[in-house]
């Protein structure tokens, strides 16, 4: 820290700028630092760099170029309700800074008066909001490139309207800052990358069944060795350009719908379809589980759905007759209980026991109850030590 403390000052006195303000930066770099470990530290420090930097408003982006998302913002205002009015109005979307760093070779200090295109017909109408409804003009920014370019990532601080341009001392600033940001987000996505894949290496080697992960676009991110097996197999399922399909045409269909369900942005769904295979065997059942948003807010492999793969026909692990002896279970309730530990939902597990979705529920509470869990996951783990 003191290293970091003794550089900001180097940088500032050989531009001439204001050591009084050395304390101020240094914490600045010091806390992006810290946050690469404790990501919910950015919040508290993009509230300092609007105050640091003279802000009425500031955004804090970190975007994904390749696949063309916004992986974090936060957005800070002297007013929330303006907030909620640029995210409800959509305002982001004409936003001539976000065309701006999508097309950036390199991290890179600007003002609006460096790149803004006032003959724009977006550009005009994004100003006119700014001045209109946030009070806000003209704006400094920093903006890293990342990870070899597939990432942008950066603050831009918007000043009053009747505070005027931006001084060139704030610019210097944020020059010498912008250095400690860049490295602080590359060692925060890599970081992120790191505990994502070992999270979720953990979360596929802890389960027995045939399992996938699937990012945000259906893509294939992982999956255990039996689920290797079943698509290798190609009775009824395949690969095609990373994406699980059904060969099947009505199959298909059914697995496009469920997909389209459980990976939507918004209110994802689960469920369970059958697949039905060229062998003529049982139809599979894949059961698909929407997954939230890892906490890391810089894990670029996001997993956004767990997928089960079910074939009926495999013969089920005898330890349901313990379950029975040791919490009284019927003998439909302990199996119902075993197609819940081999990753069946409530609903999947009524199909294969070809009883209703009401009596599979209630089959379901008495289990709870006979196990004294009160909810699934406890019993389900409360049952695999048996």
């Amino acid at each position: 820290m003191l290293q970091c403390r003794g550089a900001l000052q180097h940088s500032i006195v050989k531009e001439g700028g204001d050591l009084s303000r050395v304390e101020d930066l240094a914490r600045l770099a010091e806390e992006a630092y810290v946050a690469v470990y404790e990501p919910e530290r950015w919040e508290h420090w993009a509230d300092r760099v609007r105050n640091v930097f003279d802000g009425r408003a500031m955004s804090f982006h970190v975007i994904d170029r390749q696949q063309g998302i916004i992986r974090q913002r936060i957005l800070r205002h002297d007013s929330a309700r303006i907030v909620e009015r640029y995210i409800d109005e959509c305002i982001g979307d004409i936003d001539p800074q976000i065309d701006y760093v999508s097309h950036l070779q390199r991290s890179q200090v600007y003002t609006d008066l460096d790149h803004l295109d006032l003959s724009q017909t977006t550009t005009q109408d994004y100003l006119r909001w700014q001045t209109s409804v946030g009070n806000v003009r003209h704006y400094l920014s920093g903006v890293s490139i990342l990870r070899k370019g597939r990432y942008v990532g950066g603050v831009s601080v918007h000043r009053k309207t009747d505070d005027g341009v931006t001084p060139d001392e704030n610019r210097r600033l944020m020059e010498t800052l912008l250095p400690h940001l860049e490295r602080s987000l590359e060692l925060s996505l890599l970081h992120g990358e790191k505990l994502a894949s070992a999270y979720w290496d953990g979360v596929l080697t802890d389960r027995a069944e045939p399992a996938v992960l699937l990012d945000e676009r259906g893509q294939l991110l992982r999956a255990v060795p039996a689920a290797e097996t079943i698509l290798l197999a190609g009775d009824g399922l395949d690969l095609q350009d990373g994406r699980l399909v059904a060969q099947d045409p009505p199959s298909q269909d059914r697995l496009a719908l469920l997909l389209g369900r459980v990976l939507a942005r918004q209110f994802p769904e689960g469920g369970t379809v059958p697949i039905r295979r060229r062998s003529g065997r049982a139809s599979y059942l894949v059961n698909a589980i929407p997954l939230p948003r890892p906490i890391r807010m810089f894990a670029p492999c996001e997993a956004a759905a767990l997928l089960t793969l079910i074939d009926p026909a495999v013969s089920r692990p005898a330890r349901a007759e313990r379950w029975q002896g040791a919490f009284g279970l019927s003998a439909r309730e302990a199996e119902m209980a075993a197609l819940l530990m081999q990753g069946h939902s409530v609903d999947s597990a009524a199909f294969s026991m070809e009883i209703a979705n009401p009596t599979a529920r209630i089959h379901l509470r008495r289990i709870l109850a006979k196990t004294s869990c009160s909810r699934q996951a406890d019993m389900v783990r409360l049952l695999s030590r048996f």
